[in-house]
């Protein structure tokens, strides 16, 4: 899937923001559009899967029954979902890309924030989530950029956007994320987010 030029793309960004920041009916008309342009329905039921990372379980379910009706009102049928299990390795190998060199240095300090909540980083986020197969790595770290630009968290922005590139996406792409997930929030908000950014990337973020 080009991830910058699809309108599907484009439209389930602006989901998967609204998903965890807005109500369920903004959610389905970005979901509906996204799959009136040709998005897998496996896709868009991983996207919203995915919320409970950003958004928790409540925005989650909201998420979901949101993708009901965009099923209904498309006539999108629904995928089979793959297996829930726990990917280890791919849990690993998905860390690594994302962390590259720094990924020791990040486990040491989640180690040291809190060792429960750095397991269940490892063993559930990135074993058991950021694994599944029905999106890439590249895909879902996208969708990372475009919820914490969203939710105005710019210290892990930083490392996702940083991840993201390392995935494979192109810089054009994770722009076009970060602009879905800064159209959610305050001016304010949004030059702080752009600032933290400009610290790694050489790029113009206001583009």
């Amino acid at each position: 899937m080009n991830a910058h030029t699809r309108p599907a793309w484009r439209a389930l960004l602006d989901a998967f923001v609204a998903a965890n920041t807005s109500d369920g009916a903004v959610t389905e008309r970005a979901l509906r559009r996204s799959l009136r342009a040709g998005l897998p329905a496996s896709a868009a039921q991983e996207a919203m899967r995915m919320v409970h990372l950003f958004g928790g379980f409540p925005r989650t379910l909201n998420a979901l029954e949101a993708l009901q009706r965009a099923f209904a009102a498309t006539g999108v049928k629904p995928a089979k979902a793959s297996v829930d299990a726990i990917r280890a390795a791919a849990g690993k190998r998905a860390f690594q890309t994302i962390y590259e060199s720094n990924a020791g240095a990040v486990t040491a300090y989640l180690r040291g924030l809190d060792p429960p909540v750095a397991r269940w980083i490892a063993d559930y986020a990135y074993a058991r989530v950021l694994s599944r197969p029905e999106l890439t790595l590249r895909e879902r770290e996208l969708l990372a950029v475009a919820a914490l630009a969203a939710t105005g968290q710019n210290k892990q922005l930083i490392s996702h956007a940083l991840g993201a590139r390392r995935a494979g996406a192109t810089d054009a792409e994770i722009r076009a994320a970060l602009r879905a997930g800064l159209r959610a929030i305050a001016k304010d908000a949004r030059g702080r987010a752009l600032a933290s950014l400009k610290r790694v990337f050489p790029w113009k973020t206001n583009k």
